[in-house]
């Protein structure tokens, strides 16, 4: 399996958290600079029916120009839609505070443009800067307080939390090809404005607390634990084994050539056939034996094609021309017919 990594470029924690006063909300405040984002739900911590909540905001790269998702998809750095996944990675980080246990976070879209801020200060709130709880842009409103996001079940997710301190690793897949604009996007598409990350509803709203639940943000000094969203493709070069197919007049001729691999291992290492290096490679195949257990008799006849088997004028439809493909790996390509129901390759 072949993955690449799109690391966020914004993210941010907003909150409507009392100050230290408990009268005050800090719904200005702002920790985009912060290396850690929370994620918490508290109840009746200023009066019996209070409700607090702080949200993670998180941006990603993927529709800039460069080194982005649909950058390199168009590239060919990563394969096309329906043949890669793509998976929301965020990381738990310790801390010393009351962990929240057997509840639920939703990972939902964020339907219009924000800023992510240069605020630290997560326990005073005292960091004002755009965005927070009641802004997106300078001046600018949410339409929501605490932010906008999609409801549709293609960009919305949920990530379970038991112990409490289980990382995020959601598949958010048609979201990505939406932001990618995918051909044949039958989803349709949504500006790349990143996703939300709360405790859900049904858990914000009981009558108890979810404190506090805390991620690495993209400004921690350990790489590896940054927020990112993970493409993951099977890179495998496969060939035609076990799925050969007799030509058939209602295919095309590259459509009727099955290929087969061949690997030269030494010692674990890939190497070249030292005779050969990356020159050509010959290939004849067999019917089995009266047990099929091995191959029997003459090389069967191929159907010549004059670049894979040669021409009948030239005696040579038994044997297929195959090449090098890199280091230690050649492949043959043709076409047969007959009614063999295995074949064995020598």
């Amino acid at each position: 399996m072949a993955v690449k990594r799109y690391y966020a470029k914004s993210d941010n924690t907003i909150t409507n958290a009392f100050e230290e006063n408990l009268t005050t909300r800090g719904t200005g405040s702002n920790m985009g600079a912060s290396d850690i984002l929370e994620v918490f739900s508290i109840f009746a911590q200023a009066n019996s029916s209070s409700a607090e909540e702080a949200r993670a905001l998180i941006k990603f790269n993927a529709t800039a120009s460069t080194n982005s998702i649909t950058a390199d998809r168009t590239a060919g750095v990563i394969p096309a839609s329906g043949s890669v996944s793509f998976y929301l990675r965020m990381f738990n980080a310790k801390h010393g505070q009351t962990l929240p246990k057997n509840f639920t976070m939703d990972i939902s879209a964020i339907t219009g443009s924000w800023d992510e801020g240069t605020g630290l200060d997560m326990e005073g709130y005292k960091d004002k800067d755009d965005s927070n709880w009641t802004n997106r842009l300078p001046s600018t409103a949410w339409a929501t307080t605490g932010g906008d996001y999609y409801t549709d079940a293609s960009s919305s997710f949920t990530a379970s939390f038991t112990s409490g301190v289980e990382d995020i690793e959601v598949d958010i897949t048609t979201l990505v090809e939406q932001w990618a604009n995918s051909a044949g996007n039958v989803l349709g598409s949504k500006n790349d404005e990143g996703v939300g990350v709360f405790v859900s509803s049904v858990y914000s709203g009981e009558s108890r607390s979810y404190y506090t639940k805390k991620f690495f943000a993209r400004g921690t000094e350990f790489h590896f634990k940054k927020p990112y969203i993970e493409a993951r493709w099977d890179s495998a070069t496969k060939d035609d084994r076990g799925t050969f197919f007799f030509s058939s007049s209602l295919a095309t001729a590259a459509e009727n050539l099955n290929t087969l691999y061949f690997y030269n291992y030494f010692r674990g290492q890939l190497r070249n056939i030292p005779s050969i290096g990356t020159g050509n490679i010959y290939l004849s195949i067999y019917s089995g034996s009266a047990d099929d257990s091995a191959p029997f008799g003459s090389r069967l006849e191929l159907v010549p094609d004059g670049t894979h088997v040669r021409s009948a004028s030239n005696a040579l439809t038994t044997v297929v021309t195959g090449g090098y493909v890199s280091t230690g790996i050649y492949s043959a390509s043709f076409a047969t017919t007959g009614t063999q129901t295995t074949l064995y390759d020598v």
